[in-house]
């Protein structure tokens, strides 16, 4: 995919994969679309395909219908010719007929209805809005069939917390999928409960109530679903057998009961459990099974203390709130648990906006405050054998606190907004949070002998082609960072701020795929450098794709499994890097940061006030999904009033009406509702060169108009550049 004024697909075409044996995958049909560049009739300039629909043995994707069956049997010699994508593909005249179906195109009977875009080729006319087009000359009196299905009919040893899946190539009418169909445990006669879902391709998803029976056969019937037109589908029915419901542990060893693994203490054997020692708005203690979590309040000025309550013997953990802490101090932005003696427990909250370090005892009431000096603005911490290392947001400094003496030792210059901090050993990492236009910085510091400075590692500006799933630009808001197990690896989260595009500038216009993209850089610890060696490739880099503002990442206890929160995006994801399994949760809104236990990942969601626990023992041992998540409020009384609140909880979610596939929040560009510190190429918008604006005391209109040439008249303007 290139970009122009608008974007483009260079190479657009469908594939087929047939997963009919899943450790096997193969390649069963592959088309390209305008290969002919002189003929239209297999594409053109705005073939742009984007969702796929499904009608019999047809799919339909932008302007084509694809025979999927036909295209099957003429790449068994894995080649496609000219003639045999004649009669595979058709494609419809959208464009001559004043209409665009690169987005959707959804087969209703013998019509198909779809929409799209404004297609730039014709400035006089608009494309955008719903076309029907006739897809078949006679009427569709084909009653829907079962296409595939998962589990196998008579497969045997299945899983006994699998799923299980049906797709019917149709659209739908969604009130006959309801009670159509049921599972029957063939031992006992009874059907067992279940939700499902249907999504718009037709594939229906089944999720039982409860577990499979172990080596049990149960049956799967559907009966009466209907397709649009109101034809029904024949009588379905398939049987499988479960496994015996024990559960292999990670080296293939006889394996344990799903009782016996929601009480072992650390389900991530046989490697060493493993806290990564960064700084937090959340705090877990690693020392034992139950003790309570700390996080901090930035916006409620307030420290909350929860309870976890946690019952290893159901796999259920119950978090409350025990005490929320005010003192008087503003935006607390840290929590960090420290260790002193070996049994004393304390914990360091850094208070943002009164400069001051506060160290509370475990039940919460404050000892000892430290002043870090005025306008020092103290953001992030982490703790080592009784020195307590903080990042200085606003004097670009990094400071080392003796607890015992509750005196500051060490002070020392690093640079710009120092903010996220990780500790492995003698060596301390800390993101430069706003980066240069140029590259991302870590400071990279040692303090096995006091506290210096190393060296400053660049993040390299990544400046791969933007296209469908990549994107070039500066790493910028480095909001997290962790040191692996080994030390030799550290991830940081950032945006990926697209500086150096634009129509005056490369002659292209931004737009919403490419403008600000999510991504996760790699620091190779042994060299000292971006593991990015190559800026022109992607190589060292993760480009998280449909994806917005990465706000953390650390590990789970298991030091293979890391895992990361979209603040955007409201998920967190978790990803096994020995099995490469990835699973993703739902959190509550704007999860800025995490901490861990053995067996619960806890998650700050920020414009929520709320704590997300989620029980992943299950995933670390064996890759189980179906992990309990509950959550609890960490304030007693909101500080906001509801509309601000929900301005808020608007202005950090890229929601889908704002930002179509979830790239682009509000606070993307404006963090805290401050700046970026670039420099954006806004042409394309009438704007220009612009550089990004603190919206602090802007207070919306009441100042004047609002954004850089104030042709902003309310602040719901804003949205429309989001979505453009």
């Amino acid at each position: 995919r290139r970009h122009g004024d608008v974007p483009v697909r260079d190479y657009s075409g469908m594939f087929v994969i047939d997963f009919t044996v899943p450790t096997a995958p193969r390649l069963s049909c592959a088309v390209f679309f305008d290969q002919d560049k002189e003929d239209p009739s297999d594409g053109d300039r705005t073939s742009d395909p984007m969702y796929v629909n499904f009608q019999d043995e047809y799919a339909f994707v932008d302007h084509f219908k694809v025979n999927i069956k036909a295209c099957e049997e003429a790449y068994d010699d894995e080649e496609i010719s000219a003639q045999e994508f004649d009669e595979i593909v058709y494609k419809f005249a959208d464009i001559d007929n004043g209409c665009d179906a690169s987005q959707y195109f959804r087969p209703l009977g013998q019509v198909g209805i779809f929409g799209g875009y404004n297609y730039w080729g014709t400035p006089d006319v608009n494309e955008q809005g719903m076309c029907f087009f006739v897809t078949d000359d006679e009427p569709d009196t084909r009653a829907p069939f079962v296409s595939g299905h998962r589990p196998l009919a008579n497969q045997t040893d299945y899983p006994v917390d699998g799923f299980i899946h049906l797709h019917i190539p149709e659209t739908l009418r969604s009130e006959t999928v309801q009670n159509a169909i049921t599972v029957t445990n063939m031992s006992t006669g009874v059907a067992i409960t279940y939700r499902h879902q249907l999504s718009h391709t037709g594939t229906i998803s089944i999720w039982p109530d409860e577990y499979f029976a172990a080596e049990t056969t149960y049956q799967v019937s559907v009966k009466g679903i209907q397709d649009f037109m109101g034809n029904t589908m024949e009588d379905y029915q398939y049987s499988f057998t479960t496994d015996d419901g024990v559960v292999t542990g990670p080296d293939g060893d006889d394996g344990s009961s799903f009782e016996d693994i929601a009480q072992t203490y650390s389900p991530t054997a046989p490697e060493t459990s493993y806290f990564a020692n960064k700084s937090s708005q959340l705090s877990c203690r690693s020392d034992s099974f139950s003790p309570d979590v700390w996080a901090v309040n930035p916006d409620n000025d307030s420290v909350t203390i929860i309870s976890q309550n946690v019952d290893a013997a159901v796999l259920s953990v119950s978090p409350t709130l025990k005490y929320e802490i005010k003192l008087g101090y503003q935006a607390p932005t840290s929590v960090t648990h420290m260790v002193i003696d070996r049994w004393q427990h304390f914990y360091a909250v850094t208070y943002r906006d009164d400069d001051k370090v506060v160290i509370f005892d475990d039940k919460g009431a404050p000892t000892f405050s430290i002043d870090t000096g005025h306008g020092s603005q103290p953001i992030s911490s982490v703790y080592s054998d009784g020195r307590l290392f903080v990042a200085l947001y606003g004097s670009g400094e990094v400071i080392e606190v003796n607890i015992a003496d509750k005196e500051i030792l060490h002070r020392v210059k690093v640079g710009p907004t120092p903010k996220a901090m990780a500790l492995l050993d003698n060596r301390l990492l800390v993101t430069r949070f706003i980066s240069t236009m140029n590259n991302g910085e870590v400071y990279d510091m040692n303090i096995s002998d006091g506290l210096t400075l190393t060296r400053t590692i660049d993040i390299k500006k990544v400046l791969v082609p933007d296209d469908l799933f990549h994107g070039s630009g500066v790493p910028n808001y480095l909001s997290s960072i962790v040191i692996n197990q080994q030390g030799t690896l550290a991830y940081v989260t950032a945006t990926k701020a697209n500086v150096d595009s634009g129509l005056f500038r490369k002659g292209t216009a931004l737009d919403d795929d490419n403008t600000i993209r999510a991504m996760i850089a790699r620091i190779d610890l042994v060299n000292n450098v971006d593991a990015n060696t190559n800026e022109n490739t992607a190589e060292g880099t993760e480009d998280l794709d449909n994806s917005g503002d990465v706000s953390a990442v650390t590990f789970l206890v298991n030091p293979n499994i890391r895992v990361h929160a979209q603040q955007a995006n409201n998920i967190v994801k978790v990803h096994n890097f020995s099995t490469n399994a990835s699973w993703e949760y739902e959190t509550g809104n704007a999860p800025q940061d995490m901490c861990v236990t053995e067996r619960i990942l806890y998650v700050k969601n920020f414009t929520d006030r709320s704590v997300s626990a989620i029980d992943v023992a299950g995933f670390m041992y064996d890759g189980r999904l179906t992990n309990e998540v509950t959550t609890v409020s960490t304030v007693t009384e909101e500080v906001l009033p509801a509309q601000e609140l929900a301005g808020l909880q608007l202005f950090y979610h890229a929601r889908e009406d704002m930002s179509p596939e979830g790239y682009i929040s509000c606070a993307s560009c404006h963090a805290g509702g401050s700046h970026d510190g670039m420099t954006w190429d806004m042409t394309h918008m009438g704007e220009g060169i612009r550089n990004t604006l603190s919206l602090n005391g802007a207070s919306g209109t009441r100042f004047g108009n609002l954004h850089w040439s104030a042709n902003f008249d309310e602040v719901q303007d804003f949205e429309v550049q989001l979505e453009k």
